[in-house]
């Protein structure tokens, strides 16, 4: 978390000072990148579930839906 503090200040701050540093720049949006594709990774194996044949037959739920009465029935 301190990577991303130190890359989150503001660009005018280091090029008041001519401290202006184009790594941290860089910094944060490889840290973008690699947190985007870990969470893609993650996500990855429920994608499975969302394929029309292989999804049904991995966790077998049936559409539902509530009644008048407001019990839960098999979608109609």
């Amino acid at each position: 978390m301190l990577l991303a503090s130190d890359c989150m200040v503001p660009s005018s701050v280091y090029s008041d000072h001519g401290l202006f540093d184009a790594n941290r720049s860089d910094a944060f949006w490889s840290m973008l990148y690699f947190t985007l594709m870990a969470y893609s990774m993650a996500a990855f194996p429920f994608l499975l579930f969302l394929l029309p044949i292989i999804g049904p037959l991995i966790h077998g739920a049936l559409p539902t839906a509530y009644d008048r009465r407001g019990a839960l029935v098999p979608k109609v």
